[in-house]
């Protein structure tokens, strides 16, 4: 069987958010974009911007109303654009441009920014916006194995992190890293063999940068059920 390390309710955000802050970005938030090793613009703590929900609580977060028409609207659209095109010095043009537009007021109380960029208080609200919908993908997951999970648990924080940094090819609303061998071990109550679905099978293309994050995500899930605590850093 497998024991779950349960926490409240905060201690799992916080477990959640630390366990990102190092995976994605090795402790240290980028506040402007780049573009990642697979080619997709990224900002935060591993935002890609082409995924559409991320982008508006991006934007949203910035100070735009995403339902605007008009000169709001087309600048709205302008960035996403830009991030269609991996553009990103159009991206702080743009904003550059919008921040000196008086015709143009900004929304929820912010101000003006001349470049595309978040702050680190920002890149957590930017997070607490769409995690949500990674949660989503790792319920769906449990409900099609049948699984029994403690909602907040260090384990599920790992689930997480995995939906967090996969695909859903089919559209299936179930992330690509959560597939049936993980399901099936979790449901086997086999702790050992999921601990080896998440070090070992969830690398497709065998990357090094990938190999370390599954390395430290199954450390953090435990091979035993009496594994103790795993504290959050990352080494180089």
């Amino acid at each position: 069987m497998i024991t779950w390390h349960t926490y409240d309710e905060n201690t799992y955000k916080s477990t959640r958010y630390n366990l990102l802050y190092w995976v994605e970005e090795t402790g240290q938030p980028h506040t402007t974009p780049y573009i990642d090793t697979a080619n997709y613009p990224t900002m935060g703590i591993g935002f890609n911007l082409t995924v559409r929900a991320n982008m508006n609580a991006i934007l949203t977060v910035m100070g735009f109303d995403l339902s605007a028409t008009g000169t709001e609207g087309q600048y709205i659209t302008d960035l996403r654009k830009a991030v269609e095109a991996r553009n990103i010095p159009q991206l702080h043009t743009i904003m550059n441009n919008w921040a000196g537009d008086t015709t143009v007021a900004t929304h929820n109380g912010k101000d003006k920014r001349p470049n595309f960029s978040l702050s680190y208080d920002e890149i957590n609200n930017v997070f607490n916006a769409i995690a949500p919908d990674y949660e989503d993908g790792v319920d769906a997951w449990i409900a099609t194995y049948g699984l029994t999970v403690e909602r907040y648990s260090r384990e599920r924080a790992v689930f997480f992190s995995l939906a967090y940094n996969s695909r859903d090819a089919n559209s299936d609303g179930i992330p690509d890293l959560l597939g049936s061998g993980l399901g099936n071990a979790v449901k086997n109550g086999n702790r050992a063999e999921a601990w080896f679905q998440i070090r070992y099978s969830s690398n497709g293309d065998d990357l090094p940068g990938i190999a370390k994050r599954r390395y430290y995500e199954s450390d953090l899930f435990g091979l035993y059920n009496n594994s103790g605590s795993v504290e959050i850093g990352l080494e180089d």
